[in-house]
């Protein structure tokens, strides 16, 4: 099952570890999400970092359904990716993926870049506190994000544009887990699946999770159940 966050109080956090750092030259980090309502304010559903503060990654959506990457680095470089109207609407399964490849920053929605990349050079990015999954790590009342969220993975490499295409078809993070640092399934459990690193569930519930499979061969694929309206 997936997990639910209700967009008021419920979240999960992830304990300081140098496995959450993004490193100079090359990461990707992903996973999927489902945004109940309408757009109205921001929904920030990845939060390491005070936002554009240095040494921060948090990726949101806007009130007007923009996806957006706010990153700075610890030398102090920003990034910010992103910044399509309407690229999320409510009711729908999105895979979301935020890639570096050297210098160059880009994030992608269902397996296609959302927006602008930027390129310009900047450093690796090791935030301090907590990761926030499903709210911002100040806990602001307007920024809970409503929905679910499911397979969220981080690799210390660029994946390719065909890995990034087998993820949004449904690909475990595990099938890829060269430079895997991190996985949360978030299927029966919120456990971290590779260092363990310490999770804690702030009333995030069970939910129904995307379709997803462990391997290529059909007969030995594990299926998960999307919800409807998936894109």
């Amino acid at each position: 099952m997936a997990r639910y966050c209700n967009g008021s109080s419920t979240y999960l956090t992830i304990g300081d570890n140098a496995a959450l750092s993004l490193p100079d030259g090359g990461f990707t980090l992903g996973g999927w999400v489902y945004l109940i309502p309408s757009p109205t304010r921001g929904y920030y559903f990845y939060s390491h970092g005070t936002v554009q503060a240095v040494s921060s990654c948090n990726l949101a959506i806007a009130s007007d359904g923009s996806l957006i990457a706010y990153v700075r680095s610890d030398a102090g470089e920003r990034k910010e990716v992103g910044w399509v109207v309407g690229a999320i609407a409510a009711g729908n399964w999105y895979h979301i993926c935020l890639r570096c490849a050297g210098d160059d920053l880009r994030i992608y929605k269902n397996g296609v870049q959302s927006g602008n990349s930027d390129s310009t050079s900047w450093g690796g990015i090791n935030p301090s506190g907590s990761l926030y999954l499903g709210a911002r790590n100040d806990l602001n009342a307007t920024k809970f994000f409503e929905g679910h969220m499911a397979e969220w993975a981080k690799w210390d490499v660029s994946l390719s544009d065909a890995q990034i295409t087998d993820l949004v078809a449904g690909a475990s993070p595990a099938m890829f887990p060269q430079s895997l640092t991190w996985y949360m399934q978030l299927l029966d459990d919120y456990a971290e699946k590779i260092v363990p690193l310490a999770v804690t569930n702030y009333g995030t519930t069970q939910s129904d999770h995307p379709a997803t499979y462990i391997s290529r061969r059909p007969w030995q694929q594990r299926r998960h159940r999307r919800m409807a309206g998936a894109a």
